[in-house]
């Protein structure tokens, strides 16, 4: 197997206030260090590995995420960050020069929806994607924009009105990823039957 073409997800960091129901991280656990975490890029580097996406808990909220992404970046990784999006912006001018990919959730275009499968805190994550895909054109942006959605019953009957929605913001996506609703916790209530 040529491991340089897998994706290699990198937890980072297991903190995220956000509470959605169908989170798989593990709250608790403590970060490494960041001399660890390098250690850690590192040791992928040498077994192989070429494609590194980092994930958590939200990876922003770790304060050297990009001193992390900047590392990979210059041994030659293809570097992908998997974030909802809310430092994306305001970190843009550094993350241009080292991040290839950045993947977004974008579950629904309205708070409701994005309450029910995710969380009250991320109720707003539609006018997230709509003020950065906005934002985009205008910002020299060199970094591939992938969107993901979670599909379960509270959005199964509305995913054309996202995907169009979507459509009329200014910048174009490069990839999209629909997910099977994966129930954790309170969100077995809310699968597809």
């Amino acid at each position: 197997m040529d491991i340089s073409k897998l994706l290699l997800d990198f937890r980072i960091t297991s903190h995220c206030n956000l509470g959605c129901d169908l989170c798989f991280r593990n709250p608790g656990i403590k970060d490494s260090s960041l001399s660890s975490a390098l250690n850690v890029i590192n040791r992928m580097y040498r077994m192989g590995f070429r494609r590194i996406g980092f994930t958590g808990g939200e990876p922003t909220s770790r304060a050297d995420y990009i001193n992390l992404i900047e590392y990979a970046k210059q041994m030659g990784f293809m570097t992908y960050l998997s974030t909802v999006g809310h430092r994306f912006i305001m970190d843009h001018e550094r993350l241009n020069q080292v991040l290839d990919w950045v993947g977004m959730p974008i579950d629904g275009i309205d708070r409701h929806v994005n309450t029910d499968i995710r969380s009250d805190k991320m109720s707003n994550q539609h006018r997230v994607i709509k003020n950065i895909l906005t934002w985009l054109p205008d910002n020299n942006n060199r970094i591939n924009i992938k969107l993901t959605t979670v599909v379960s019953q509270s959005n199964a009957n509305l995913l054309s009105d996202i995907v169009s929605w979507v459509e009329n913001l200014p910048y174009k996506i490069h990839a999209w990823r629909f997910y099977q609703f994966c129930p954790l916790g309170l969100g077995k209530k809310k699968e597809i039957n």
